[in-house]
C-alpha cells in the first residue's frame, strides 16, 4: 500500500487544477490506470503490523485503489473529468459487482459512505466534491430505477438493455435532450428528471 497513490487524488474541490498539475488529461489518465494496475503490495510501516485497510485492499482486484477506504471513493470518477468517461464506466461497474455482496462490504461503513457510494453509483451518478451541487455521470447498474423526492417530484433512470456485458454509456438523455457534459446539476435533478442511458458492450 503506497499512501501517495491515493492521497494525491484527494483534491475534490479543484479537479481541473489537479489534472493540470499532473500534466494534463493524458497523464492524469495514465496515473489513474497505473494505480489500478500495480500489485496490491503494502508495507506495514509505522503500524508495525498488518492493519485491516491493508488486508482489505490486497483482497480486491484493483491494484493500489483502496475502495475499502473512503478518501478515494471519488477517484474512479476522475477518469470522466480527464476526458475518459468510458474508464469511469468500466471501473465503477467492476467495483459495484466485485467489491460488494449481500453479505458484506469491502471496508468499514463509516457514516454510511460505503453504502452511499454503492447506491449513487448504481443509479448512475456520484458527487465527486461533497457539498458541490453537481454529480458526475457513471454507469448505472439497473435497467430502471426511480427516486421519489420529498417535494413530490421523481427522478426516473432508464437504461434499456443494461446488463453485465453492457457497462458502457453511448449517450445520456435528460428530459429528452442529449446531455453533452459528464456532469449534471443538482438543480436539474431536484426538479424531477428523466435520465435515459443508452448502453453498449463497447465504447461508442
Amino acid at each position: 500500500m503506497e499512501p501517495s497513490l491515493q492521497i494525491r487524488w484527494d483534491v475534490p474541490h479543484d479537479i481541473p487544477g489537479l489534472i493540470e498539475a499532473l500534466g494534463g488529461n493524458d497523464k492524469a489518465v495514465a496515473a489513474l490506470d497505473k494505480m489500478l494496475s500495480l500489485p496490491p503490495d503494502f508495507n506495514v510501516g509505522v503500524y508495525g503490523q498488518e492493519i485491516h485497510e491493508m488486508s482489505e485492499m490486497a483482497a480486491l482486484p484493483f491494484g493500489q485503489y483502496m475502495h475499502n477506504n473512503q478518501p478515494v471513493h471519488h477517484v474512479l470518477y476522475l477518469f470522466a473529468a480527464a476526458g475518459r468517461p468510458d474508464r469511469t464506466q468500466y471501473w465503477v461497474r467492476r467495483v459495484l459487482n466485485e467489491a460488494y455482496s449481500p453479505a458484506s462490504f469491502c471496508g468499514d461503513e463509516d457514516t454510511g459512505s460505503m453504502a452511499a457510494w454503492y447506491i449513487l453509483s448504481a443509479l448512475g451518478f456520484y458527487p465527486v466534491c461533497p457539498g458541490k451541487p453537481e454529480y458526475t455521470l457513471g454507469s448505472p447498474l439497473f435497467s430502471h430505477a426511480a427516486i421519489h423526492l420529498g417535494n413530490g417530484k421523481s427522478i426516473v433512470i432508464e437504461a434499456p438493455g443494461n446488463g453485465p456485458k453492457t457497462p458502457y454509456v453511448r449517450r445520456v438523455m435528460v428530459n429528452g435532450a442529449e446531455q453533452k457534459s459528464t456532469v449534471i446539476d443538482h438543480a436539474t435533478l431536484i426538479q424531477g428528471a428523466r435520465l435515459r442511458f443508452e448502453m453498449g458492450s463497447s465504447v461508442a
